[in-house]
């Protein structure tokens, strides 16, 4: 663990499981200072987490623990500084990494999806429909 530094590596039978990256807002751990995956920043709302990755494969939390999202095609989990889905403009508290999944899955729909966006290629879509409506959005946030 290397609190000082803002992550944290977890193993299990000595193979690395997860890296946690911690933003400012726990005042246990110093904020993570380097770069962060798939250009995301610690600033980004989990509004924009949608629009440049599309819906989640899973959300957790609520109540008594911060919300969070995963993409398990990108292999990451977002956690936010809020415990309410209400809030949609809430700055990111920590991100953890994870081996991504083979499996892909719709942007949108979430239906199985095979095809990537041209830009970005983070972002999967069962079809041109669903890469159209969710391009409003995510065009902002593609690079």
């Amino acid at each position: 663990m290397n609190y000082q530094e803002g992550f944290q590596l977890e193993f299990q039978n000595s193979i690395l499981k997860n890296v946690y990256l911690y933003g400012n807002h726990d005042k246990q751990f110093k904020p993570y200072k380097g770069d962060l995956p798939f250009g995301i920043t610690f600033t980004m709302c989990n509004a924009h987490i949608v629009a440049k990755f599309g819906e989640p494969t899973s959300k957790q939390g609520g109540g008594p623990i911060n919300i969070g999202i995963s993409y398990d095609h990108l292999g990451i989990e977002i956690t936010f500084q809020t415990k309410t889905w209400d809030q949609p403009n809430v700055a990111i508290d920590q991100i953890i990494l994870y081996e991504p999944a083979k499996q892909t899955i719709c942007g949108i729909c979430k239906k199985n999806g095979e095809l990537r966006c041209g830009q970005c290629k983070l972002v999967y879509y069962c079809g041109v429909d669903c890469q159209k409506t969710h391009w409003k959005q995510h065009k902002g946030f593609c690079k």
